[in-house]
Parts: C-alpha cells; sequence; structure tokens
C-alpha cells in the first residue's frame, strides 16, 4: 500500500499569508532609523506651529491701515492699542475719546506732548494730576515757560525749573517765573554765573553773594564745565565767595587777570592762582619771593609754600609750624593720606576737617 505525502493544506497557506500581511506586533521594537525620522517629523511640526502662531500675532497686533478698522479688534487691548497709534499719528487728541478712563487721560497727554501743544492738557478735561503733568512735560519739552503758568503755584515753580534746566540757564525771564524762593535762588545764581562765563563780563557776578554760601557754590559748581561739586565745601571752608568764584572763572576764561584786583584776601588768591607760574626752586626762595606779592597776600603765600614742603617731604611738623588754622589743617590732611597714617587727623582743630581727614581712611579700606 503506497503511502500519499501530505502537501499544505488550504488553512495552513491561509494562515501563513496573514501572518505576512499582519502588521507588527505593538510590543516589537522600532529600528533607530524610525526613531531618528518621526522625531525629525515632530521637529519640523513644532517649528512650523510656532511660525505660524507669530506670524499671527504679529498680523494682529500690527496697526490697521484705516482708523475705523480699529472698532473690529477682536479683544479690547487690540483695539486700544489701535486707537492710541493713530492719535498719536495723526496728533488728533479726539480719537483718545474711543478709550476708557484713565487710558483716555494719558492718550490726550502722549498727544499733546508729540505735538507741544498744551491746550490738549488744559481743555481736554484731564483730572488736575494729569493735567499738570501734560503741561509740565509739553512746557519742559518745548522749552516754554509760559506754559507752566496754567498749574498751581507749586507745580508752576518746578516747571519752570525744568524749563531753565532745559534752557541751560541761559534765560533770566524763565528765572522770573520761579514763585518758590529756593528754586528761584538756585536758577538766578546759575544764571548769573554761566552769563558771565559765557560773555566774559565779570559784572554779572556782582548778582551773586560776596559772603561764603555754601549751598550757592555747589548750585553753580554742579553746572559748571568742570562740575567739582566737592570743591564747594573745601572754598566755603576757606571763606572763598560766589561772587569770587565768579570773578576767578571770568578772568580765567577770558585770560584777564585785571578782574582780580577786585578781589582782595584769599578770594585774590584763588583769581590769581592760573596765572603765576612757580619756577622750580629751593623752599628758601619761594619764601623770599612772596615779598614781591601784595601785602595782604604775604602770609597766605608763605603758609602755601610751607605746605607744599610739608606734603613733598611727608613732615607733618612742618605742617604743625603754620599759623593760620585752615591752612594747618589741609596740610595736615594731606601728610596723613600721603603717609597713611590716620593718627595724624587728630592734629586737625577743626571738627569738621578732623572727621573728612579721617573719612580717607575709612573709604580705603
Amino acid at each position: 500500500m503506497s503511502s500519499k505525502v501530505k502537501g499544505p493544506s488550504l488553512k495552513n497557506i491561509s494562515n501563513k499569508a496573514n501572518r505576512d500581511l499582519a502588521p507588527p506586533r505593538a510590543d516589537r521594537p522600532n529600528s533607530s532609523a524610525e526613531n531618528e525620522r518621526r522625531r525629525l517629523v515632530l521637529a519640523v511640526a513644532a517649528t512650523i506651529i510656532i511660525l505660524l502662531i507669530a506670524i499671527a500675532s504679529l498680523l494682529l497686533t500690527r496697526p490697521t491701515n484705516t482708523l475705523s478698522s480699529c472698532g473690529s479688534r477682536a479683544t479690547p487691548g487690540l483695539k486700544y492699542a489701535c486707537y492710541e497709534y493713530f492719535a498719536n499719528q495723526t496728533r488728533n487728541a479726539s480719537i483718545c475719546n474711543n478709550l476708557p478712563v484713565p487710558l483716555v487721560y494719558s492718550c490726550v497727554s502722549n498727544v499733546a506732548l508729540l505735538s507741544l501743544n498744551s491746550s490738549m492738557c488744559i481743555y481736554s478735561g484731564l483730572p488736575s494730576s494729569y493735567r499738570n503733568l501734560c503741561l509740565d512735560q509739553v512746557g519742559v519739552s518745548g522749552r516754554n515757560s509760559s506754559v507752566c503758568v496754567e498749574m498751581n503755584s507749586t507745580n508752576e515753580s518746578v516747571c519752570a525749573y525744568g524749563v531753565a534746566q532745559a534752557q541751560n540757564f541761559s534765560e533770566a525771564t524763565t528765572c522770573g517765573y520761579i514763585n518758590n524762593n529756593t528754586l528761584s535762588m538756585r536758577c538766578y545764581s546759575k544764571y548769573y554765573y554761566q552769563q558771565a562765563a559765557a560773555t566774559k563780563d565779570y559784572t554779572y557776578c556782582n548778582y551773586l553773594p560776596n559772603v561764603p554760601n555754601n549751598t550757592i557754590l555747589t548750585n553753580i559748581l554742579s553746572t559748571s564745565n568742570t562740575s567739582r561739586i566737592y570743591d564747594a565745601y573745601a572754598y566755603a571752608y576757606y571763606n572763598i565767595t560766589p561772587r569770587g568764584l565768579c570773578y576767578s572763572n571770568v578772568a580765567y576764561v577770558s585770560n584777564n587777570k585785571t578782574i582780580c584786583t577786585s578781589l582782595s584776601g584769599i578770594n585774590s588768591q584763588l583769581c590769581m592762582e592760573p596765572f603765576i607760574t612757580v619756577k622750580p626752586s629751593n623752599e628758601s626762595t619761594l619764601l623770599a619771593s612772596c615779598s614781591e606779592v601784595p601785602a595782604d597776600l604775604q602770609d597766605v603765600c608763605r603758609e602755601g609754600v610751607l605746605v607744599d614742603e610739608a606734603v613733598h617731604n611727608a613732615n607733618v611738623s612742618i605742617c604743625l609750624s603754620l599759623n593760620q588754622t585752615n591752612f594747618k589743617d589741609s596740610c595736615i590732611s594731606e601728610v596723613a593720606a600721603k603717609v597713611g597714617n590716620s593718627t595724624y587727623c587728630s592734629y586737625i582743630s577743626n571738627v569738621t576737617a578732623q572727621e573728612v581727614c579721617a573719612s580717607y581712611f575709612n573709604i580705603s579700606k
């Protein structure tokens, strides 16, 4: 009996075909190439989404071509920004009325400032705080002190001083708008000091006090080219007056030492200092040359020579031998700083000068 060889059944063939066509199992690991391709696709998609969001945002926030289109903006913020944009561009404050309070106030103030039109600040119905700020900005930016008179007295003075500052204190009439005595004094003193230097006319200096005044000295030095505000304390300490400093400045800028003859004492010495050429010499020769200066300056000359000698040789004993307290204290302070010995400060008689000397060592630590 012959045996038959069984071939594959139809069922087996069908099962095999199904297995070949079936997708891979969920738990079957993907290849590294497939993972890399998937990450690349996701990155590209994310980049496209970000770009689309950015473009949409730009299109939404960019001002439209017409004012009428502002009302169709989707959100209040974009709508208000649109109105403010056209109000500023056209310098038309009435457009600001489309905004709610208090945005309408800031919008009107901005338009007034851009157009330097103070009438917008006054007749727009702004509250007093916005109105004063609006007038101040328009006045200072336009350098127009007449705008400031629409404010109350306190704000008017601050506004007018701001205008004077913007004008670099070149107009005396602006100082006249200042009702506050302190600000008025500061304005006029800066004006006369700078006008004297600008015109090289020392007669302007006569409007400044001829007695030591640290407040005015600090004030006028803060607007000078050197801006040496710290010198004001030293000048006041040595009894330099605002008028004397003004004369000295005019003499220097005009190269005219004859102006100094109108001064006396330490003020005259300060004025003459730029015109004195000191030739290298020993102490005895320099002291002898002091007899050639005017009689009221001879003692000052001798003390000054000895101070230079003491500092040059770091010899505090020379300082202690000086007669004038101002020179002695200054000399001790300079020698103390040079040799780095704070104990020398205790030799200074003036309490304020002693504290200044000691402060050098506190700062330098």
